[in-house]
């Protein structure tokens, strides 16, 4: 649940002395609450904290039987209303006087009036709809010391991933490529959508013996180099650096945390115990898968019951 920034400076007549940077303290996963604090965790010196954007859920269609059930009870309902012809004999056998036309036209208003009344009642009488609860979505909001704040956004594409967000009019991009030959991922900074990387993360060459000792230690997240290849952003008045280094880290650890926790899973399995290989999860493979062994049965013959017969001696 930590994770360390180092850099090792050179120091004259003495050995490279490796010195913090940056201390990213990860308080919940699920909910991508972390703390990155400068040179060290007892410092309180806080870079930014982020945490996991959530949203509301997409409206879902009724399935179709329950509209069809809909439109079946309303076209039940249908012959039950008074048809267009019983309303005008109706309407002729009332007395032509103003008096009663004024009077039955004062009780259909008042009818209709508390109708409404009554409806309005029932209600408001009801309980409220439940509200909807949150959703998390692919956005992580980082705030920093400074009260700017940058939303990080996780896109999924086919050939690639890509964590995108903006700063001072600029859009950055952090692209996923991964080898698979070595089975790493590694992080290379664009902006703009154009032009060379500014910043890269790769991981560091480990023996499988190095591997399996970190994760006995239960280290997740595997060691990596980061560095800025674009010396404008190094020696810039700003603070863009630390906003680089911030996203980085975190779309590091988010892509960490899909990769071991949010494995999908398998379309289904395939069986070989009948003829044919077919899929457990699609109904109509089975069913082909079945009747091909039936049908497969039938013309060549059960074992139990041959086709010949054989005279004993």
């Amino acid at each position: 649940m930590n994770l360390r920034v180092d850099t090792v400076v050179p120091v004259a007549g003495r050995r490279p002395v490796t010195v913090q940077l940056f201390h990213l303290r990860m308080h919940d996963l699920a909910r991508r609450e972390f703390s990155l604090r400068r040179y060290c965790r007892d410092s309180g010196r806080e870079v930014c904290n982020s945490k996991r954007a959530y949203g509301q859920p997409s409206p879902v269609s009724r399935p179709g039987i329950q509209r069809s059930v809909t439109t079946a009870i309303h076209s039940l309902k249908m012959p039950f209303r008074r048809s267009s012809i019983g309303a005008a004999s109706l309407h002729h056998k009332r007395p032509s006087t103003g008096s009663s036309s004024a009077a039955s036209s004062s009780w259909d208003t008042a009818s209709i009036r508390s109708m409404r009344m009554r409806t309005d009642s029932w209600s408001s009488d009801r309980p409220p709809p439940p509200a909807s609860t949150l959703v998390p979505t692919n956005s992580i909001k980082l705030e920093f010391s400074n009260y700017a704040r940058v939303d990080i956004t996780r896109h999924d594409g086919r050939n690639s991933t890509r964590y995108e967000f903006e700063w001072w009019g600029h859009t950055y991009a952090w692209k996923r490529v991964y080898d698979e030959n070595l089975q790493t991922a590694s992080y290379h900074l664009i902006r703009d959508g154009r032009g060379l990387p500014v910043a890269h993360i790769t991981p560091e060459t480990r023996s499988p013996n190095q591997i399996e000792a970190d994760e006995w230690a239960g280290g997740w997240v595997p060691p990596c180099h980061m560095w800025i290849s674009d010396h404008s952003i190094v020696d810039a008045v700003t603070d863009v650096a630390d906003v680089l280094v911030a996203t980085g880290l975190i779309a590091l650890v988010d892509d960490c945390i899909k990769d071991r926790w949010h494995v999908k899973k398998p379309r289904g399995r395939t069986h070989r115990a009948l003829s044919g290989d077919f899929d457990v999860a699609n109904p109509r493979s089975l069913m082909r898968g079945i009747f091909h062994r039936r049908h497969s049965e039938q013309r060549s013959g059960s074992p139990l019951r041959p086709d010949r017969s054989v005279v004993a001696c």
